[in-house]
């Protein structure tokens, strides 16, 4: 029963808290560029997340090619390629994920 009296509380503590954001009682500000380093690094994350994603994808498609096959050659390289791409999420700096258009040279006579 206590852990019931506690979710009652946390509750009633986030209704109270909805009901202030909804008269303006509670006001959350942020300034533009706090919003806009929120949203790189949001972006960097999914980028991550989407590199990490595929690099289970190859792994797991290797490892079905080589239960169908029983070839080595097959598994090995796939799962060195998969690894690679995990050290390449886990150790390659932060700033090299950012929005790759960004470092794109620039054509002479534009």
């Amino acid at each position: 029963t206590d852990w019931t009296q506690e979710a009652i509380t946390a509750v009633r503590t986030v209704r109270d808290l909805v009901r202030r954001v909804e008269r303006d009682e509670l006001r959350v500000r942020s300034h533009p560029r706090d919003t806009l380093e929120l949203q790189r690094f949001l972006a960097q994350q999914v980028r991550r997340a989407l590199l990490a994603l595929f690099a289970f994808t190859v792994a797991l498609i290797t490892s079905v090619l080589y239960l169908a096959t029983r070839r080595l050659a097959i598994l090995v390289p796939g799962l060195l390629l998969s690894f690679g791409m995990f050290l390449v999420i886990f150790l390659l700096p932060a700033h090299l994920f950012q929005n790759p258009l960004r470092f794109r040279r620039r054509w002479p006579g534009r």
